[in-house]
């Protein structure tokens, strides 16, 4: 899942913590313009796959959604630490 961390009348990291909480193996890339290295640790805390600013290269972000959806599989021998 790709969440964004600043949307109108909702909580990104809310929506995050509530997602990891209810569906632990879903994996989100938190993607933000706005963001801060504090809300990069949160996120990360929370379980985040991964903690993206805007603007992403659309290569990186399908590398990351690739990664994400191993890991989600089961297949996560070989996943690397790009999570920045």
């Amino acid at each position: 899942m790709i969440l964004d961390l600043k949307m109108p009348g909702i909580d990104g990291m809310e929506v995050l913590r509530h997602i990891k909480e209810e569906h632990p193996k879903v994996e989100l890339i938190v993607m933000t313009g706005q963001g801060s290295e504090e809300d990069k640790e949160s996120c990360m805390k929370l379980g985040a796959f991964a903690y993206l600013e805007k603007p992403v290269d659309v290569e990186v972000l399908s590398q990351i959604m690739q990664k994400a959806y191993q890991k989600a599989r089961g297949e996560d021998r070989n996943v690397s630490d790009e999570k920045d």
